[in-house]
């Protein structure tokens, strides 16, 4: 299956996820980690998993994925992938997932990232201070998951992505938060000044508090 995942995908990389696994018998996820990784290096694919997978004895070079918070106890293990040549890709759960509630009366969504997280929320945060002594250039890039166990639309989608959306953008590609030229204050203007593009275009979006809509 991995080979035949392998052969149609055009990038460099596979994910083969390894989160969610607490009811695995250690060793066990260790030996399933350290197949299923193997398997997609020798298609000449660069593995990519969870942060929880660097216990396992990994293919150099393969790509960490963290979904932790932006301060908690998972650091050291994504840190791990950095120590042996990979990479991190960044995905704080309490910032940047794009399935949480705005706040308590968000129709849609979830709460367990630290409860709802709004759009200041999603915009505060810089990549390079959420794992501590990790060095910029081990930083691949950011990602914002949009899971749907809440989803029934394409509204809904909508709704949950925009404006959150463009925080990770920011994020992702400007100068460090607390910058001249990344501020909450400069955000907040801008994302306003999209409403008219998003109108035509026919995306729905959040009217979050605290940005100045039309």
């Amino acid at each position: 299956m991995l080979g035949e995942i392998a052969a149609v995908t055009p990038g460099p990389y596979v994910h083969v996820g390894g989160d969610e696994a607490l009811g695995t018998d250690p060793a066990d996820f260790r030996a399933m980690i350290e197949l299923a990784t193997r398997i997609v290096a020798e298609t000449g694919k660069t593995p990519l998993t969870w942060h929880e997978a660097s216990v396992a004895d990994l293919p150099r070079g393969t790509i960490g994925q963290y979904w932790g918070f932006r301060t908690g106890d998972h650091a050291e293990r994504a840190r791990a992938f950095a120590d042996k040549g990979g990479r991190l890709i960044l995905s704080p759960a309490d910032a940047i997932y794009l399935d949480m509630k705005y706040d308590a009366e968000t129709p849609i969504g979830l709460t367990w990232a630290d409860g709802p997280t709004s759009v200041a929320r999603s915009y505060d945060w810089d990549p390079a201070g959420v794992i501590p002594d990790l060095p910029e250039a081990a930083i691949l890039g950011v990602e914002a998951p949009l899971w749907t166990e809440t989803v029934r639309t394409l509204a809904d989608i909508d709704l949950l992505m925009f404006p959150r959306i463009g925080s990770a953008a920011e994020a992702g590609w400007s100068p460090p938060a607390g910058s001249a030229e990344r501020t909450w204050e400069s955000f907040r203007e801008r994302i306003a000044g999209l409403e008219e593009a998003w109108t035509e275009a026919g995306i729905g979006f959040h009217r979050a508090d605290g940005i100045p809509w039309r």
